[in-house]
């Protein structure tokens, strides 16, 4: 048969088996406030009172359900925190992290996220399975929308050769500038 107690910290009633009638506190978050070393804090996703140990770094979230939740909704906002001024040529660079390739990037809790398939995502619509995000400027720290197009890789690989992208072309012409 339960047993009535009354917390020590917040002073609700609760009810525990007679082995555990000892215990002081009516939950794990009383038990752990009510010890010196604890931080109240405030869940940024649900926005639910919870304690973590001081010494601990992060304690934003109450659980991993909300920091789970909170990384879907945070690429969004994130995103539009990486946004940088419109230049003269109409790109808008990305000022956030960027791959050995140039291209920005955006961390998800599942995987790294190309900046400018995010961008023509959030502002065209969804990008066709198989298809690539191609740039009519080719500047790969590009996120304006105007100037993100879908093809597939043959395309990629037809625009990269037709404006002269491709290594051998680049080291053709770096060998011709030092020979004048």
């Amino acid at each position: 048969m339960p047993v009535d107690c009354i917390c020590q910290r917040c002073g609700s009633h609760y009810r525990v088996r007679p082995s555990k009638s000892e215990s002081k506190f009516c939950s794990r978050d009383c038990k752990y406030q009510h010890s010196k070393n604890q931080k109240a804090c405030t869940c940024l996703q649900c926005g639910e009172s919870f304690s973590r140990r001081a010494s601990r770094k992060g304690g934003k979230f109450c659980s991993r359900k909300c920091k789970v939740a909170s990384e879907f909704v945070a690429v969004e906002l994130r995103f539009f925190r990486h946004i940088g001024k419109k230049q003269a040529n109409g790109c808008i660079h990305w000022s956030g992290k960027t791959n050995v390739h140039g291209y920005g990037v955006i961390e998800s809790i599942i995987k790294k996220l190309r900046s400018n398939r995010v961008a023509y995502e959030l502002c065209v619509g969804p990008i066709p399975a198989g298809l690539h995000v191609l740039h009519h400027c080719d500047n790969p720290l590009c996120i304006n929308p105007t100037h993100l197009f879908t093809g597939t890789h043959q395309d990629n690989m037809r625009d990269m050769n037709e404006k002269g992208r491709a290594g051998w072309q680049r080291r053709a012409a770096r060998i011709k500038a030092q020979a004048t």
